[in-house]
């Protein structure tokens, strides 16, 4: 402000000096020399309008009117003398001096740098007193009258100390502490956007100074314990990790749970109750759970990696891992049931026919009773093939064997010279897989597409030992066939050297009457086929076993032939869906080309081949009774 000033008094000096100048030169007089004012005074001269040579008669005659330049007078030569100008000089060297022509008076004017329209307070009279009122002449936004602003800086609008901009937002009472000014008063209220944060609150632990004494969390005596939110580094012992404990809600000390980072260890490393949250189990704990081939409920046990392991349950008697072994061998003990069935039925259900020959019908067995047969050949055709299936879905092979037993009547539609015996012959079939259905008249009837074991009666085949010199042989004998689908074997054929008489100890006598087609007409034939698994629990390997007993007539004293054999575990336990299959088959055969029967001699008649499913007799009195053919027991059951 000083700096300005003198620069402000400087150019007013210079001016009045060179009007002093001025009216040196034109003859009038200038101000008053050694003034003690150092400011700048407004000096005023006639000399424009007068001149020392003017005539005059008396004073009224050389006055111009101003008051600023002085009173002009006549002298006594009779020429007109310049006025003197009034002394504005106050002696305050802070003040603008002048004369102002309006009002014909001087005027002192303090200075007013800012132009705020407010003089600088900080210019005084000769007596000390205050010329005027703005506390800072270089801020115009800061002078009396002016609105007291609430800011942060302290800046004094109104130049009044003990005023400010109140302001109070949350309305407890208290003004906003940045309502300030510099020296002066300010508000109280440390967090006017909070309510109830002001001088005299009580203090509560929140991470806020609730009371404004510059201390946050301070509950007891003005002293901070600790405060809301704040944590410090601690041991979990129980764990043996390191982490932060807290400080408690009531700000009166920390909470003494260590809080760590989860790790799978078994532990509540973060202390919030779940040992190993965030993982997907708690590492040594189990849970229920189902085993996903055995569909039994079980229990997983939660690894060192949380992560759960196998599902295993205790081993249940249903051919399966349960336990998580890798077998199902333990469960042997509980498979101690057997399951009989008897086939009622050849049409309807689980039971399918197959071939143009078959049917399935009823015929009188005496006056008060009938039989039902399934027709497997009806004698129509020199080459045909005929198949009766029972599939019923669940049935599994068991520990224990399964057996069939099948009575099969079959007569010979034509008889005549010796070439014309029945080629062919039946089977009786336990397996299971591919798809059922139909196989070759050769094959007697057996599909290549089902795996597991067959009892074949021949009622006569061409010795291949022997081919191709000499005819067909009437032998009339079982033989027990291992039969494979597709791919993994076939079975023998009729006429090749798989179903010869050369493969040795498998063939058997079917009983005293042979088939021939023509010392015999018909002949009823049983066939029984056992099948026993190989016992894995058991140190020996491959032990299936194989037993078939033969007889004919069905009930005479039969031959019976028993193989242990290695058919690569065609039927093992568990093997599911196991079907029962009874199959036959008739061809006929031209002679040979060399050595024996002309070519033109045809072998084989048609045959008609029926199995016998049971029979009823009704009586006058009571129920009627049942005897059933074709019985089938499975035995070393799950329940």
């Amino acid at each position: 402000m000083a700096r300005s000033y003198s620069i402000f008094t400087s150019i007013l000096t210079s001016l009045f000096t060179a009007l002093a100048a001025l009216a040196l030169s034109s003859g009038c007089a200038a101000e008053p020399s050694g003034s003690a004012d150092t400011g700048v005074d407004a000096a005023a001269s006639d000399a424009a309008r007068f001149d020392a040579a003017r005539a005059c008669a008396d004073a009224a005659s050389c006055s111009d009117g101003l008051y600023c330049n002085g009173e002009e007078t006549c002298s006594a030569a009779g020429m007109c003398v310049p006025g003197t100008p009034p002394s504005c000089d106050d002696g305050v060297a802070c003040t603008t001096d002048g004369c102002v022509e309006s009002r014909r008076a001087c005027e002192n004017v303090p200075p007013d740098a800012d132009h705020d329209g407010v003089a600088d307070a900080a210019c005084h009279d000769a007596g000390g007193v205050a010329l005027g009122t703005d506390c800072d002449d270089h801020d115009a936004t800061r002078h009396p009258g002016t609105m007291e602003v609430c800011d942060a800086l302290g800046h004094d609008e109104d130049c009044n100390p003990l005023t400010y901009g109140a302001i109070d937002v949350d309305g407890d009472g208290h003004n906003d502490a940045a309502c300030c000014n510099t020296g002066g008063a300010c508000g109280d209220d440390c967090n006017d956007m909070l309510m109830g944060v002001h001088p005299g609150s009580p203090e509560v632990c929140n991470n806020v100074d609730d009371d404004c004494d510059h201390l946050v969390d301070d509950i007891i005596g003005g002293t901070v314990i600790c405060h809301a939110g704040q944590t410090r580094a601690c041991h979990n012992a129980s764990c043996g990790t390191d982490g932060l404990e807290a400080c408690a809600d009531t700000c009166l000390g920390f909470d003494g749970r260590c809080v760590a980072t989860e790790i799978c260890n078994g532990c509540d490393d973060d202390a919030d109750g779940a040992p190993d949250n965030g993982f997907a189990c708690a590492r040594g704990t189990s849970a229920s759970c189902t085993v996903p081939v055995c569909g039994t409920t079980g229990t997983e046990v939660c690894g060192s990696a949380c992560t759960y392991g196998t599902c295993v349950a205790p081993e249940a008697c249903n051919y399966c891992d349960d336990n998580g072994s890798g077998n199902f061998f333990e469960e042997r003990p509980l498979a101690v049931n057997t399951a009989s069935f008897n086939l009622s039925n050849c049409v309807s259900g689980a039971y399918s026919l197959y071939g143009p020959g078959t049917a399935c019908g009823t015929t009188p067995s005496g006056s008060m009773g009938f039989d039902l047969w399934a027709t497997l050949l009806d004698g129509s055709a020199n080459d045909q093939a005929g198949a009766l299936w029972f599939d019923p879905g669940g049935w599994t092979q068991g520990w224990g064997p399964t057996e069939v037993t099948v009575d099969l009547e079959v007569t010979a539609v034509t008889a005549g010279g010796g070439a014309e015996i029945p080629l062919g012959g039946w089977a009786v079939i336990i397996g299971h897989g591919g798809t059922l259905g139909l196989g070759t008249p050769r094959n007697r009837g057996i599909p290549t597409t089902v795996t597991g074991v067959a009892a074949s009666w021949f009622w006569s085949t061409y010795d291949s030992c022997y081919m191709p010199t000499a005819p067909p042989n009437s032998n009339d004998s079982v033989r027990f066939t291992p039969i494979r689908g597709s791919g993994i074997g076939s079975v023998r054929a009729i006429g090749s050297a798989m179903d010869s008489g050369c493969f040795s100890g498998e063939g058997i006598s079917g009983g005293a009457i042979d088939f021939d087609g023509v010392a015999t007409g018909t002949v009823t034939q049983r066939l029984q086929l056992r099948y026993t698994p190989d016992d894995p629990t058991t140190s020996a390997t491959n032990e299936e076993e194989v037993r078939i007993i033969a007889s004919s007539p069905a009930g005479s004293a039969g031959a019976t032939i028993t193989y242990t054999y290695v058919p690569s575990n065609d039927l093992p336990i568990g093997t599911t869906p196991l079907r029962i299959g009874i199959t036959a088959g008739t061809f006929t055969q031209s002679g040979f080309t060399s050595g024996g029967p002309p070519p033109t001699l045809v072998f084989g008649v048609p045959v008609r081949a029926r199995a016998h499913i049971f029979n009823q007799q009704n009586h006058s009195l009571g129920p009627p009774t049942f005897t059933y053919s074709i019985p089938t027991t499975r035995a070393g059951l799950c329940p």
